[in-house]
């Protein structure tokens, strides 16, 4: 049977009108698209302009942001975290893969844990070749056993041990470079740090011997028997869980020193020096730092003459005479007092002490103060205790009733029993009444305005009808700071290992 609808001219002729409406709205909408693709290129062309104009920059520009960027990245990262190296920069595209890779300036500094990563070889022997003939800023960790992995890993550092400046190494073995590795003296070697974390026994280190510029060691829980090193030319140690005696066999050949840190651990008394050994002489020694109270064990042992900056991170009343002693013994002039994670009792026995009348800089650092320990401590230096403060220093101290301080501030900035305080840093939470914190950052804006150094944080709650955030932000200085005295005697000088 023949469905199809018989054709009449009336049929016809309405089918082929609207074929020709629909071919008439086609190329309509041909049209239209045709000018949509062409403005779609245009204000695609015109959006990559906006949204990546960095690709615009020169290649000197875009690899002077990259140095910034990981440079700073870097300084707090963890280590093993290759987010902030310049393996991100070059994964991005074409032009900057191609800027970072021809850049050795951003392959210059290595900071891996080699323990993480599952082919740590292949990535070092692609990383090193990228930095050129630079110097290389190293800080590495080892694989923790003998291994394929770790013998190629130190074999690949020794063939770069030539451009070695900073350098350090973390590892549960001893540090055994291959025999044929090292060849001549590393003559870029300027800082080393070495961390054994377990006992390497009888076997000694000698790859670091043979270093002419080296100037600046830490280590950690190795003797003199075990590590060899250019030890009379050292400047700059940190020893870090040492025993007493291993200390005191290091500062026996370093008489060079001028900054040194120490972290006593696993005092034996069989192996403490017998009394009557006459004091060890640092003659050239102007920084210590102790980083515990079982350091002060060590002062006994010290002469030091020249020593100017003291910190002591931990320290009890009945190891105040230890200072004492360590200062009259030594003949010394302290200059900066850092004292941190003290009591209050064993803090004034310190401070009060004659020894400490010249100290300029002090620094406390005392989240376990009370707010009447505060009111105690600026009422003596109001009256005069510590006549040589110029700079003073508060870290941790959040209970502080700012009138004490300003009263102890305007004291000794007016009166005449001691010298101006110039020079002040602190953190402080302040609850007080507005009538009180308005009289207090009046007297304060007055200090600051006649030369007085200031640097306020965390007070959160000092804005009240008559103070605005202006006057805050005045007091609270938002302008850089760093203790001025420390740095006017040693402008390298840091409380700690750098």
């Amino acid at each position: 049977m023949d469905w199809r609808v018989p054709t009449t001219p009336a049929t016809a002729s309405a089918l082929r009108s609207r074929l020709a409406d629909i071919d008439a709205t086609i190329a309509g909408f041909e049209t239209q698209l045709a000018l949509l693709r062409a403005e779609r290129e245009l204000v695609s062309e015109n959006l990559s302009c906006i949204l990546y104009p960095i690709l615009n920059l020169p290649p000197e520009m875009t690899a002077e942001i990259f140095l910034r960027y990981v440079d700073t990245a870097s300084k707090g990262s963890r280590k093993g975290n290759l987010i902030h190296n310049p393996l991100p920069l070059a994964s991005v595209c074409r032009a900057w893969r191609a800027v970072a890779t021809s850049t050795c300036a951003l392959w210059a500094r290595i900071n891996i844990n080699t323990t993480l990563l599952c082919d740590a070889e292949n990535l070092l022997a692609s990383w090193i070749p990228r930095s050129g003939n630079l110097p290389l800023d190293l800080d590495i960790t080892l694989p923790g056993i003998e291994s394929p992995a770790r013998d190629g890993i130190l074999r690949i550092l020794a063939q770069c041990s030539s451009q070695w400046m900073n350098l350090h190494l973390q590892s549960y073995a001893p540090i055994l470079f291959p025999a044929d590795g090292i060849r001549g003296p590393l003559t870029a070697l300027k800082k080393l740090r070495i961390e054994i974390i377990s006992d390497p026994g009888r076997i000694c280190m000698t790859a670091f011997l043979e270093a002419p510029e080296l100037r600046e060691i830490a280590i950690t829980g190795l003797s003199v028997a075990q590590i060899s090193l250019p030890w009379n030319r050292l400047t700059r140690l940190e020893l870090d869980c040492q025993s007493l005696s291993q200390c005191l066999g290091i500062i026996e050949e370093t008489p060079e020193l001028e900054t040194l840190s120490v972290s006593v651990d696993g005092l034996d008394s069989q192996t403490q020096t017998p009394a009557g050994v006459p004091r060890r002489t640092l003659s050239h020694l102007h920084n210590l730092d102790l980083s515990d109270e079982q350091s002060l064990e060590l002062l006994p042992h010290l002469k030091l003459p020249k020593l100017e900056c003291l910190a002591i991170h931990s320290l009890s009343r009945g190891s105040v005479g230890l200072v004492n002693e360590l200062v009259l013994g030594s003949r010394c002039t302290l200059l900066a007092f850092h004292l941190a994670n003290t009591e209050f009792e064993a803090t004034y026995d310190c401070l009060s002490s004659n020894c400490l009348a010249s100290i300029r800089e002090l620094t406390l650092k005392a989240p376990r103060f009370h707010t009447q320990n505060f009111d105690v401590l600026f009422t003596w230096i109001a009256s005069a205790m510590l006549p040589s403060l110029e700079a003073l220093n508060l870290e941790d101290c959040r209970q502080i009733k700012l009138h004490a301080l300003t009263r102890m501030l305007t004291t000794r900035w007016y009166g005449d029993g001691g010298k101006r305080i110039r020079s002040l840093s602190l953190s402080v939470d302040y609850n007080g009444p507005d009538s009180a914190i308005e009289a207090d950052i009046s007297r304060l804006r007055d200090l600051r305005r006649e030369g007085l150094n200031v640097e306020i944080r965390c007070a959160q709650n000092w804005i009240t009808p008559e103070v605005n955030s202006q006057m805050a932000d005045e007091i609270m200085g938002r302008l850089p700071f760093e203790p001025v005295i420390a740095k006017q005697l040693n402008p390298n000088f840091q409380f700690g290992f750098i």
